[in-house]
């Protein structure tokens, strides 16, 4: 059976692809930001706790990596805090970007028909399928 709309199965099909590769960046990088938020948390709260300290210029100390917050022998400067806000800014952007990618592929879709906008990406194919056919019967009564 050939597509009553030429292309339209190869445009679907490489924007699910497209789609569901965007859809695993967001989660991937929703995950990193939601990691370092945590991270910046803990060590704000130590900062806050050590407020107190004789020295104010001498930076808290934590193992970042672990992300538990317990001090070890490497401080952390302002400058290497500033490095890793510009990095939630940086992923908080990039979330943005494709988020909005998503978006203009969702808004392709309903521009071959907008009666599939909002369907899940697993009922596209059934809806598809449905306008097709659709199309086909009101064809073969021309």
């Amino acid at each position: 059976m050939t597509s009553p709309i030429p292309g339209a199965k190869e445009k679907i099909s490489s924007l699910q692809s497209h789609f569901n590769q965007l859809t695993a960046s967001i989660a991937r990088y929703e995950t990193r930001v939601s990691k370092h938020t945590t991270q910046l948390a803990n060590m704000n709260r130590r900062v806050d706790a050590n407020a107190d300290d004789d020295d104010p210029s001498q930076g808290a100390s934590f193992d970042v990596a672990a992300g538990d917050g317990r001090p070890n022998e490497t401080p952390i400067t302002a400058e290497q805090l500033e490095r890793e806000e510009q990095e939630i800014r940086d992923l908080e952007r990039k979330k943005q970007a494709l988020e909005e990618r998503v978006s203009g592929m969702e808004r392709d879709l309903g521009d071959i028909n907008p009666g599939i906008r909002g369907y899940p990406t697993v009922d596209l194919v059934m809806a598809v399928r449905s306008i097709w056919t659709k199309i086909a019967f009101e064809n073969s009564r021309s």
